[in-house]
């Protein structure tokens, strides 16, 4: 293990109004995952590795490396030493300017990405790893959620309208004890994040470019009823698209808001409750703000976590509900 300290202690952190910067120094992290420690697991995509971070203290320790690009991970039903993660293959080249870190276009040697399923400590176990879905290979998975019976839902963002591998669905389902998966939903362009309602009845998608969040109606273990076919559109209900701005990573708050990362001015959580249409936007101190994760509730206060990532930074609010209520509603 590989330790470093990027924040320093609480007293030599961060506070951006509702948003405590607790950890710098990172390279792109993503797929933050809370602990029951209080301390967060995160991706690291340019740098190919699983990290710890313990918010208090800033201190950051590599658990897992050479990866070849993590990007979305959840928690595994198997325990707090094992995680599901994305891995997108390396498909991104990276612009660095000294202060911020971005993801440029497709790499020339991708040849493909996994889903991996990766213990965080040495000897726990072996990895699985599994790269095909309809008995193609993946392009670049993105970001996961796990449903009730330990299924993967997840998106390849690779799937793209304008590129060979456009029929391929850009949203997939992993059934527990399986080595490949199968087809959820087709004609998405840079599906990324995922999401399942409270009571497992929705599936959401957000799609980068377009700023688009979908709703799928969930009608068995990786089922939707609406999610077309290959070569074709799916039927799903849009829920929101957003004005001026591009949508990453997504979550669902304990209250059962659709929260999406989001890129662009203010950069922060787009929230957006499926049920009445109101929209919320949590602002964050980077505009490319990519992930966001929550505490359960458990009758105290709902913590979130960010990826700041284009600045390699990690940021916690310590009362998610108090802000997102607190912040005006959108139009």
């Amino acid at each position: 293990m590989v330790a470093r300290t990027t924040g320093g202690d609480m007293a030599d952190g961060e506070d951006h109004d509702h948003v405590w910067v607790a950890a710098r120094g990172l390279r792109f992290p993503e797929g933050p995952v809370w602990a029951d420690d209080a301390t967060l697991v995160v991706t690291e995509i340019a740098a190919g590795t699983l990290s710890g971070v313990d918010p208090a203290t800033g201190l950051v320790s590599v658990l897992v490396s050479s990866l070849p690009g993590p990007n979305g991970m959840a928690r595994s039903p198997k325990g707090t030493d094992w995680v599901w993660v994305c891995d997108n293959g390396g498909y991104f080249t990276w612009f660095d300017t000294g202060s911020v870190l971005v993801p440029g276009p497709p790499a020339s040697d991708h040849r493909g990405g996994s889903l991996r399923h990766l213990p965080l400590n040495r000897g726990a176990g072996e990895p699985l790893v599994v790269d095909r879905c309809d008995g193609e290979s993946l392009v670049a998975p993105n970001d996961l959620v796990l449903d009730a019976n330990g299924g993967v839902w997840f998106t390849d963002f690779g799937v793209q309208h304008d590129t060979e591998v456009a029929g391929r669905p850009g949203v997939g389902y992993l059934a527990p004890g399986a080595n490949e998966a199968t087809g959820v939903v087709w004609g998405t362009h840079q599906a990324n994040g995922v999401g399942l309602s409270v009571d497992g009845s929705e599936l959401y998608v957000a799609e980068t470019h377009s700023g688009s969040l979908w709703a799928f109606d969930v009608v068995g273990p990786g089922r939707v009823a609406d999610g077309g076919a290959p070569l074709m559109g799916h039927g799903g209900r849009l829920v929101h698209r957003a004005e001026g701005r591009m949508f990453d990573s997504l979550a669902v708050d304990p209250d059962g808001w659709v929260c999406v990362a989001t890129i662009g001015p203010g950069g922060g959580v787009t929230c957006v409750h499926p049920s009445t249409g109101e929209v919320r936007h949590v602002t964050a101190p980077d505009d490319l703000t990519t992930n966001v994760c929550f505490t359960p509730d458990d009758g105290g206060a709902v913590r979130a976590a960010l990826t700041l990532s284009s600045i390699g930074a990690v940021g916690v609010i310590a009362d998610w509900r108090a802000v997102r209520d607190a912040t005006p509603a959108l139009g």
